[in-house]
């Protein structure tokens, strides 16, 4: 029997072709089925399609356990099958671990068991993953688990020299824990930084511990004995981003060992934004493009002119641009949308999840597959379908829904854009984002001296 035509192909032909077909799209949905499909068709096909599989590898809740499982065994077969992988995502959120109605405890208990147990055993099967270049934790909100800092930390401890692209998304960790990385994550992450080109960190407690030990903890340079730049040279980092999440409640950490987060964990926002600043004027970052980090502020119930706004302090140019958003209604009674307005000019409506996306201005994205990655690297590699985070341009957006928000209804009636991302100078700026009033318009006075909407002001010079 003769064989195909296509077994004739060379095998980097051959490799785009299935790789094509691995790649979920809206053509085709069902490509994990295919593409095991052709792993089974013959050796030719097996010998390319095994690494392609392999190459970039999604864990969450329902198939981290079967993973580890299978990976704790350290058969050759097994390390030659973890010596493929160049990325790993770990993407755990309890809300898709899908039990019958029943005790809370019940559930919380089958969820560590399938997603928080197994991370305890991962380090043995990461430190086998020689080839990894990019890894990816996001444990999402929904309870505190027994997902704990000495858990992280004995991940952090087992990283391949290989890996140069590292995000970490832990809020939701456990602040008071025992081990290797329980005072500080940071320090099990320093040690990586100098080989490290893109970084992304949401961390509930984070410190200047994860530039060495000569910063105080309020992020002051502690002048006894100041090391050479050589213990602070970070030559390939590209892109940092460290999100403190929006109400800038990201703490310092722990080092005292107090029980109470409230009585000795300041904001770690200004001792970290002035280390960096000291940081990168000494030349620590020679590669920089992104030096950001970032924090939110509420809204004024009792002003109308003040709006919530992600803050992006962006350490290089010593600015920080207040990046406003304002709720608008969803598709149905249940969803939230969000008008934001972004330094890039940019006015768009997204799920309210996806606020923080457009105010890291999609540093990192995600793959069809689920895959993490720096958009840097998606952008030099090209082989990969984006899946872009949900938006709307407000033309679009009113066109589908017909919804409003405050700021689109005073613009309307003052006839001018009143609202729009503002840079100021500094790094530590929180001062309140106001929506102007124009020329010819006042502010009312509703109950209790709140400030609300407008009113024809003839003569009035605006504020």
């Amino acid at each position: 029997m003769m064989s195909s035509p296509i077994n004739n192909l060379p095998s980097e032909v051959l490799f785009f072709i299935l790789d094509y077909v691995r790649q979920p799209s809206s053509v085709s949905l069902s490509s994990h089925s295919s593409i095991l499909s052709c792993l089974l068709c013959c050796k030719a096909w097996y010998t390319v399609t095994l690494p392609m599989i392999y190459r970039d590898i999604v864990l969450r809740i329902h198939n981290l356990k079967c993973f580890t499982d299978q990976f704790l065994q350290t058969s050759s077969r097994h390390n030659h099958v973890l010596q493929l992988i160049q990325s790993l995502t770990i993407s755990l959120n309890p809300k898709d671990y899908r039990t019958p109605p029943g005790p809370i405890a019940e559930r919380n208990e089958k969820i560590k068991n399938q997603s928080f147990l197994p991370l305890e055993k991962f380090p043995s099967i990461l430190i086998r993953m020689t080839h990894l270049t990019t890894l990816s934790i996001i444990i999402a909100g929904g309870g505190r688990y027994d997902l704990h800092k000495d858990m992280i930390g004995s991940i952090l401890a087992a990283l391949p020299e290989s890996c140069i692209n590292l995000e970490l998304d832990l809020d939701p960790v456990n602040i008071e824990s025992k081990g290797p990385g329980s005072a500080h994550i940071c320090e099990m992450i320093s040690p990586h930084l100098s080989r490290l080109h893109h970084l992304r960190l949401e961390i509930g407690t984070i410190c200047p511990a994860l530039f060495g030990d000569h910063f105080a903890i309020d992020g002051s340079l502690q002048r006894e004995n100041c090391p050479p730049l050589s213990h602070y040279y970070y030559p390939a980092l590209q892109t940092f981003i460290i999100n403190c999440n929006f109400w800038g409640s990201a703490l310092t950490c722990n080092i005292n060992g107090a029980t109470a987060a409230s009585e000795a964990l300041p904001p770690a926002r200004v001792a970290l934004v002035q280390c960096q600043r000291h940081l990168f004027l000494r030349g620590s970052f020679p590669r920089i493009q992104r030096l950001w980090l970032l924090d939110g502020q509420l809204n004024d119930n009792n002003d109308e002119s003040v709006y919530a706004a992600w803050n992006r302090r962006d350490i290089v140019n010593n600015k920080t641009w207040a990046i406003p958003w304002v709720d608008v209604k969803g598709p149905t009674p249940m969803s939230f949308y969000s008008v934001i307005r972004t330094p890039e000019g940019r006015e768009l409506v997204t799920p309210s999840q996806y606020r923080l996306v457009f105010a890291e201005d999609q540093t990192w994205k995600e793959t069809t597959l689920g895959s993490r990655f720096p958009a840097a690297v998606l952008a030099d590699r090209g082989d990969f379908i984006i899946r872009n985070p949900p938006a709307l341009s407000v033309s679009e957006y009113r066109f589908l829904y017909k919804g409003s928000c405050l700021t689109w209804r005073h613009e309307q009636i003052t006839g001018r854009k009143l609202l729009w991302a503002t840079e100021r100078e500094g790094l530590v700026d929180r001062s309140p984002l106001h929506e102007i009033t124009p020329p010819g318009w006042r502010r009312g006075i509703g109950y209790e001296g709140a400030i609300c909407g407008f009113y024809p002001d003839n003569g009035s010079t605006g504020s």
